[in-house]
C-alpha cells in the first residue's frame, strides 16, 4: 500500500521540515532587519513597470542612498504599479523611506507592516515539526516493541 501510515507520518514530516527551513531562513533575514537595520530617505533615480512572478504589474525602483560610512549605494526594490513618491531630497528629487543593513550590499528594502508573518510561520512550523517528529517517534518505538514481542514469542 502506498499510503501507509508511517509513510505518510514520514513525508508529512519531511514536507514540515521542508517548510520549517525555508521560514528560518527568511525568519532569520526578518530579525537582521529588526536588529541591524538602519533608516534612510533614498533619491529615486528610475521607475519602469515590471511583471511579478505572480503576474501583475509592479514599478521596479533604483535609487541612491548614503551608507552610514558616507558610502553611496545604488540599489532596487518593488512597489505597487500605483506607487506615488511623497517624499523629496534636498534637491527636490523624489525620494524614498528605506531600511537597510549597513555595510551589507544589496541589502535594502522599502519598509513595510507585513513582513512578520514570517516569524509567525516559522515558529508554526517549528511546532509542527516538533509535534509530527515525536508523533513519529513514538510510532516507531511502538513498532519496534511489537517486532520484539512477535520475534520473542
Amino acid at each position: 500500500m502506498l499510503w501507509t501510515k508511517e509513510t505518510f507520518q514520514l513525508r508529512l514530516m519531511i514536507g514540515v521540515a521542508i517548510l520549517f527551513i525555508a521560514s528560518a531562513v527568511t525568519s532569520c533575514q526578518e530579525i537582521r532587519y529588526s536588529l541591524f537595520s538602519k533608516e534612510a530617505v533614498a533619491t529615486i533615480t528610475d521607475a519602469k513597470p515590471v511583471r511579478s512572478r505572480r503576474g501583475y504589474s509592479e514599478q521596479m525602483l533604483t535609487y541612491t542612498f548614503a551608507d552610514t560610512d558616507g558610502t553611496k549605494r545604488t540599489e532596487k526594490d518593488t512597489v505597487s504599479i500605483d506607487f506615488v513618491p511623497t517624499l523629496q531630497d534636498e534637491a527636490g528629487k523624489p525620494a524614498i523611506a528605506i531600511q537597510y543593513i549597513p555595510g551589507s550590499i544589496d541589502t535594502s528594502r522599502i519598509p513595510s507592516e507585513g513582513r512578520w508573518f514570517l516569524i509567525g510561520l516559522f515558529c508554526v512550523s517549528l511546532v509542527a515539526m516538533i509535534v509530527v517528529s515525536v508523533r513519529f517517534w513514538k510510532n516507531y518505538q511502538e513498532h519496534e516493541r511489537r517486532k520484539a514481542r512477535s520475534f520473542g514469542s
